[in-house]
């Protein structure tokens, strides 16, 4: 929706939704350490005031990269500091600048509600329950309306927030994606503050969130081992030759990504997308079905594929289920652009 929105600024303006961004936000607020897109703080030359992304993986933080998001131009992608990203806050909570009133309503009036069951302060009286509006999260705590925004990338986790009838707000920035659930620690802790709930009446944010990362790390090695060993049992089901499917698959939407072979296995490096991919292919059935283990520094996900094959027997397409959301039996197709010299010999019998 947001990619959108800016897809109808940049028609509209007949500009870059960069530019837009600087001229109708940025400069009026006097941001001047924010920016749209990695690239632009390199095109700046103030590559050397990143703070270096971090990923955490089998027990220790790697370093990794800053990713450049097209795709996600107006629902995320703003390199930003703490200090300039706080005048955008500020804007927010005192509605001034480019945030006048009917800016700030459209922005904070929530639309769909993320549980239907309203709020209660603790002397009882009911709040809307929390709800999602343009861009912001709104919802209740003890009576005070908190309204807030949050984000994760490989690498970094981000969270800003702020209560209207207070008149204060925070920004947390952390280069490591593990700073999304610190971020949540730190947002309560500090709203706990503000209103000042007595401390044997605030829940345990920590205690929760390090209880479920821990959850989620012993299923991500459970789900790495089944994985592996699923990969192991397959080795030598394939009939065809493995230089049968290699090549070029091109879909106009994902562009074009390349077959290859590594160990004995297909295998794709997506190392060049703006969220960087690897993924092993395991055969499954008929030398058509396979299993893709989806791998970055977060996690590996299991993704349906399928290859379709010409009448005359030869590969002809690849498919595979990127959009989960639209169901397991959603292929995105991928055309055969062209056999590599080894395996134009090969026929499906």
């Amino acid at each position: 929706m947001y990619a959108a929105a800016t897809h109808l600024i940049e028609t509209l303006t007949r500009n870059s939704f960069s530019v837009f961004l600087h001229d109708k936000l940025l400069k009026k607020l006097d941001m001047t350490s924010t920016f749209l897109q990695p690239s632009e703080v390199f095109a700046s030359n103030l590559q050397d005031y990143f703070s270096t992304p971090y990923s955490y993986k089998d027990g220790s933080y790697h370093e990794t990269c800053h990713q450049e998001t097209p795709e996600a131009q107006g629902a995320g992608s703003i390199q930003t500091s703490v200090n300039d990203f706080a005048k955008f806050i500020r804007a927010m909570i005192n509605q001034s600048g480019p945030i006048t009133k009917s800016i700030y309503e459209a922005l904070t009036t929530p639309r769909i509600a993320k549980d239907q069951r309203p709020s209660r302060s603790p002397s009882g009286s009911k709040h809307p329950p929390p709800s999602y509006a343009l861009g912001w999260d709104v919802k209740y705590h003890r009576g005070a309306q908190i309204i807030s925004h949050d984000g994760v990338i490989n690498g970094y986790g981000s969270r800003m927030f702020f209560l209207p009838d207070h008149k204060t707000g925070a920004v947390i920035l952390g280069n490591s994606d593990g700073a999304f659930d610190l971020s949540w620690i730190i947002q309560s802790y500090l709203v706990d503050e503000m209103l000042q709930v007595p401390k044997e009446q605030r829940f345990d944010v920590a205690s929760s969130r390090l209880k479920r990362f821990k959850a989620q790390e012993t299923r991500r090695a459970k789900n790495l081992k089944r994985n592996a060993d699923r990969r192991d049992q397959a080795r030598g089901s394939l009939k065809l030759p493995i230089e049968a499917y290699l090549g070029d698959y091109h879909n106009d939407g994902y562009r074009t990504i390349v077959v290859q072979e590594k160990a004995g296995s297909l295998f794709i490096n997506g190392s060049d997308r703006s969220m960087p991919f690897t993924m092993l292919l395991e055969h499954v059935n008929a030398d058509s079905i396979f299993r893709g283990y989806l791998a970055d520094d977060t996690g590996e996900d299991v993704v349906p594929v399928q290859f379709r094959f010409s009448p005359e027997g030869r590969v002809s397409a690849m498919g595979m289920v990127l959009e989960p959301s639209l169901g397991d039996d959603h292929f995105i197709w991928f055309d055969r652009l062209h056999e590599t010299s080894r395996n134009r010999e090969w026929y499906k019998a």
